[in-house]
This record gives structure tokens, C-alpha cells and sequence, in this order.
């Protein structure tokens, strides 16, 4: 009897439930609608700086990374058409790495750094 009403409380405080907690509305986009090529890439990509583990004579054994995943927002879709016109498009919730990080090209350290 017990375990009927439980499930028959739990039943009816899910039927009470307002639809919309469950619902999320997606914006989908339309992929032709992007203007593709218009954004400069304004520096090489960066890279992870690893921690290097040596044995007692010196010798490498390994590099590890300590690189977090983080939830961060970033403009990826271009905010100008190739005519400079506003495209619309804002930055995007996305998912990506961080961690203390170099300029491939150069070494410089570019400090903590997030990247997809």
C-alpha cells in the first residue's frame, strides 16, 4: 500500500509539473545564411605549454598537460559580411579547453587561455 501511494503522490506531482520546464525552444539557423571566409585570423593558434618529466639523468620520459574543460562564451560566427554589412549573429555558449598557454610560432607564453 505504501509503495502505491508513492508512486501515485510522485505520479501526480509530475502531472502537476508546468510542460514548459521540460520544453527548450532551439534556434536553429540557417546554414546558408553565414557568410563564409570573412573573419582574419589575428594570431597563429595557440598551443598547450606541457610540463616535461624527466628521469634522475635528465632525460625526457614524458609531457603532460594540465588543461581544464570549461563552459565558456565565444564569438565563432562572423559579426560582419564580407560588405561590412551586421550580420546579427552574437557570441556562443560552447564548450572548450583551458589551460596556460604559448604562441606556436613564436613561444611566447600567452598566459591562461581558452580555446575549442
Amino acid at each position: 500500500m505504501l509503495l502505491f501511494l508513492t508512486v501515485f503522490c510522485f505520479t501526480v506531482m509530475l502531472l502537476s509539473l508546468d510542460p514548459a520546464v521540460f520544453s527548450q525552444t532551439t534556434q536553429l539557423l540557417d546554414p546558408t545564411t553565414i557568410p563564409q571566409f570573412v573573419n582574419q585570423l589575428t594570431q597563429p593558434p595557440s598551443v598547450f605549454v606541457p610540463t616535461n618529466v624527466t628521469d634522475k639523468s635528465g632525460s625526457l620520459i614524458r609531457q603532460e598537460y594540465t588543461v581544464n574543460v570549461s563552459e565558456f562564451t565565444q564569438q565563432i560566427l562572423p559579426t560582419v559580411t564580407a560588405d561590412g554589412n551586421p550580420t546579427g549573429f552574437g557570441p556562443t555558449k560552447v564548450w572548450g579547453y583551458e589551460g596556460e598557454a604559448m604562441n606556436a610560432v613564436t613561444g611566447e607564453s600567452m598566459g591562461l587561455w581558452r580555446a575549442l
